[in-house]
């Protein structure tokens, strides 16, 4: 008789930052983002070693290596090339290269109201110039380049999911 047979698997573990919960991209046309949780470990993401790893037990969600910034300086940038005076720094914040948009960088941050003052201070000045037809977009001051401003939670449940106690 013959009969199959497979090696005992095995699990091995990842130290998770945190996962996306929302994300502000601006107005001007993009590729789709997805969910993330985000890890420090090097290996994970679009041609990576752990590419196609999940949670076990979890949503699907993929896992995103990220690197560590102390601080990163966000400006506005209107399509009618008008640039915010007004930035926003994000602390303690992680990016990464979107890897849906590579010419993107995405930053994420546990900080959802600098995000909002973003989005509010874009709104505004869209608003006051009406030659730029509403339409925005994030740019790291630094470099210049486009940002995605992601927003996480850092309580997870052991696979993955926002921990809704906080814990």
């Amino acid at each position: 008789m013959k009969m199959k047979y497979t090696s005992k698997p095995t699990y091995p573990e990842v130290e998770v930052v945190g996962k996306t919960t929302h994300s502000e991209c601006g107005t001007i046309d993009r590729r789709k983002i997805g969910r993330l949780l985000i890890t420090e470990t090097a290996g994970f993401g679009p041609g990576e070693e752990h590419d196609d790893k999940i949670v076990l037990d979890g949503d699907e969600t993929p896992i995103q290596s990220v690197k560590k910034v102390d601080e990163i300086e966000v400006v506005i940038h209107l399509v009618d090339d008008q640039k915010s005076a007004a930035s926003f720094k994000f602390f303690d914040a992680y990016t990464a290269k979107n890897k849906e948009n590579p010419e993107v960088t995405d930053v994420f941050t546990t900080n959802g109201e600098q995000v909002d003052r973003a989005v509010a201070c874009a709104e505004r000045m869209c608003e006051a110039s009406p030659g730029c037809d509403g339409q925005y977009e994030f740019l790291d001051k630094a470099s210049g380049k486009r940002v995605f401003l992601r927003q996480i939670v850092k309580t997870l449940t052991p696979c993955g999911m926002v921990d809704e106690r906080g814990e």
